[in-house]
Formats: C-alpha cells, structure tokens, sequence
C-alpha cells in the first residue's frame, strides 16, 4: 500500500475472518479455535457497529442539507444500508 492510499480495514478484516474459518474447519474444535471464534465474533460487531454509524452519518449529513444535489445518491446508500 502506497503512502497515500487509503486503508480499507473492514476488508482486510473480513479477509482474516475467512481465514480464521478456514483455519478452523482444518484444525477442528480446540482451545485456540474456541478462542478464535470470539475473536471472530467480536470483529464481525465491530464492523457491524461501523456500518451503523456510517448510515447514521449519512442521515445526519442529509438532514444538514436537504437541497443537496447528491441527495438521491444519499438516499439510496442508506436504504441499500438498512436493507430496504
């Protein structure tokens, strides 16, 4: 990654998580793997949580500016967000 680019840790996140799967579906139930899901687990909120304050700030910034031209485009991402 350059100097300048931006890091996209949900990804990479999601990435170690598919790993920890894989790790664990070749290892079986042990200790560690036990430990790995809640690790797994408590970075799957942590994302989770970071996607609910993204749509949270968009309607925030939305409520700020109700003639803005990327109002569609706002919209759509929070209903694509909430699932609707």
């Amino acid at each position: 990654m350059g100097e300048h680019e931006k890091a996209d840790h949900a990804a990479q996140a999601r990435q170690h998580i598919d790993w920890v799967h894989e790790w664990q579906s070749e290892e079986g139930a042990t200790e560690a793997t036990h430990l790995a899901t809640a690790l797994v687990a408590q970075a799957e909120a942590t994302l989770a949580l970071a996607e609910q304050q993204r749509i949270a700030n968009l309607i925030a910034f939305l409520a700020t500016r109700p003639d803005n031209h990327t109002q569609g485009r706002l919209q759509t991402e929070i209903r694509k967000g909430l699932g609707l």
